[in-house]
């Protein structure tokens, strides 16, 4: 059976399209950009047996846009599948959005590690928040 992961986010930059079809693992990923009062939304098809492996691409792939476009990405909404594509039209933004600076039409995946991986989403994470107890790994990578 055919399912859908269905995720919204907010970025700190906006898309420079309106959509984009990445490839990401085993997982074909549409991104359509949302409104200037709307988080982003994010499509995966899948089956129902890889949903969990398809939700988890998702945020290994938000990841990686957090650290090749230094934007700040939070997930909004979403964690689950469900039977048609619906967009999460979520009218809560976090961050003021700067014009077009995510442009995915040459994207290639750059963490193929399980433990890229995982400093990815750790780098997010601290990237993303207000948490002081991660601000030291955006320094560090700074100082990269």
């Amino acid at each position: 059976m055919k399912v859908w992961v269905c995720t919204c986010f907010d970025t700190s930059f906006d898309f420079c399209e309106q959509k984009y079809n990445v490839r990401y693992d085993s997982f074909d990923i549409e991104i359509i950009r949302g409104s200037s009062e709307e988080g982003h939304n994010l499509f995966i098809e899948t089956t129902k047996k890889n949903a969990k492996l398809a939700n988890e691409a998702t945020r290994r792939f938000l990841s990686e846009i957090c650290w090749l476009y230094q934007s700040r990405v939070e997930i909004i909404a979403g964690g689950g599948w469900a039977s048609h594509k619906t967009p999460t039209n979520v009218a809560f933004r976090k961050f003021a959005r700067i014009g077009g600076g995510i442009d995915l039409t040459s994207y290639r995946q750059i963490a193929s590690t399980h433990e890229q991986k995982i400093a990815l989403g750790i780098y997010r994470e601290a990237f993303s928040s207000n948490s002081i107890f991660y601000k030291f790994l955006v320094v560090l990578k700074s100082s990269i």
